[in-house]
């Protein structure tokens, strides 16, 4: 996901907002001078509310070239995946996609007669033709991402009573205050 440019923030969104949404964006580690600019704000506003955000323990830092660098702690962004995929799928929709997956990954084994996508690239090399090792290439880019998403997709499962218990208590909570 990548942040919205300066152009289009709101006029309500303030300076810490901003920083939060861009800093929870980043793929790779960034500098608090390339966040205040994505964010749209001084570079101390943006130094201050990462530097927050690595205290709350959301991000953390990289020391690159004598220049700190910010990145979302991975732990959290798992964590953030898993209640993502509580909150917009229903229980049987994470089973059924589960089942999908294992039976996708069922169907790479077969076909090419390995268990797992890093035997898959130990079977390429100059025997096949181009487009082969292309599409075993692309087979074990899909089969890994498969994996991770099979082993998201299974805590979910296993949390989602829990985290809706826990979401309907928090709205409870909300709607008595």
């Amino acid at each position: 996901m990548s942040p919205p440019s300066p152009d289009v923030w709101a006029n309500d969104t303030d300076g810490e907002e901003r920083v939060r949404t861009v800093a929870s964006a980043l793929s790779k580690p960034r500098s608090a001078v390339w966040v205040a600019e994505q964010s749209d704000v001084t570079y101390k506003t943006a130094q201050k509310y990462l530097e927050k955000g690595v205290e709350d323990g959301r991000l953390e830092t990289i020391e690159h070239d004598r220049t700190t660098l910010y990145v979302p702690d991975p732990r959290e962004q798992y964590l953030d995946e898993i209640a993502t995929l509580v909150d917009e799928h229903s229980k049987d929709e994470l089973t059924r996609e589960l089942s999908a997956m294992s039976e996708r990954i069922e169907s790479w084994q077969e076909r090419y007669d390995v268990m797992e996508p890093d035997a898959l690239r130990t079977t390429i090399d100059e025997s096949l033709t181009v487009d082969e090792r292309r599409e075993r290439e692309r087979v074990v880019e899909d089969w890994t991402y498969v994996q991770e998403m099979r082993t998201l997709v299974r805590h979910a499962i296993r949390l989602y009573d829990d985290l809706a218990r826990v979401q309907r208590s928090s709205a409870s909570s909300i709607a008595d205050a």
